[in-house]
């Protein structure tokens, strides 16, 4: 059914704790769309990812890490207490709020980067779900780098109306409207 391997999936959730998981050697987590016959109907919103741990240093092959979709006008995100290990943490459209505290991500260089966060989904379907009023995002110790520990980042756009920064291995873009 078109329907990603993962070891956690929700798809079109919303107001929904996801806490204190453990994952060695996991295909990780997926929090995306829900869609019916093709046409993407709702966006998991209003939600808090906690205290994960997700491991695959052992692994021969590349798995997922966390990919999460969120949006919408009135909508928060809280990614809070996460160390992933040869995994990727991709954040894809915009929530009205998102907020991410002491996350750790390493993820190796060949692979691709530690942290993706694609944000401009103007010239996507998908961009429907995009908030655009009053949007704010705050990162406080967020550090994600390659297996030789430097800064493996990927940030399409920040438009966001406030912007809170505190101890952060990585430079934002340039603010853009």
């Amino acid at each position: 059914a078109g329907i990603d391997n993962a070891t956690v999936a929700i798809y079109g959730c919303d107001n929904f704790v996801i806490d204190n998981i453990e994952m060695i050697n996991s295909a990780g987590m997926l929090i995306g769309y829900g869609v019916i016959k093709g046409k993407y109907l709702s966006i998991p919103q209003n939600f808090r990812v906690n205290n994960i741990q997700l491991d695959n240093t052992h692994l021969a092959y590349k798995l997922r890490g966390i990919q999460i979709s969120a949006g919408n006008a009135v909508s928060f995100v809280a990614l809070t207490n996460i160390e992933m290990k040869r995994a990727s943490l991709e954040l894809h459209n915009k929530p009205q709020h998102l907020f991410m505290r002491n996350i750790k991500v390493m993820q190796e260089s060949s692979v691709g980067p530690a942290l993706s966060m694609n944000f401009d989904m103007r010239k996507d379907v998908r961009g429907v779900f995009m908030a655009k009023k009053e949007t704010l995002l705050s990162l406080a110790n967020v550090h994600a780098v390659n297996e030789r520990g430097q800064s493996s980042v990927d940030i399409d756009r920040i438009n966001h109306h406030i912007v809170n920064v505190e101890k952060i291995n990585f430079r934002l873009p340039e603010r853009r409207e």
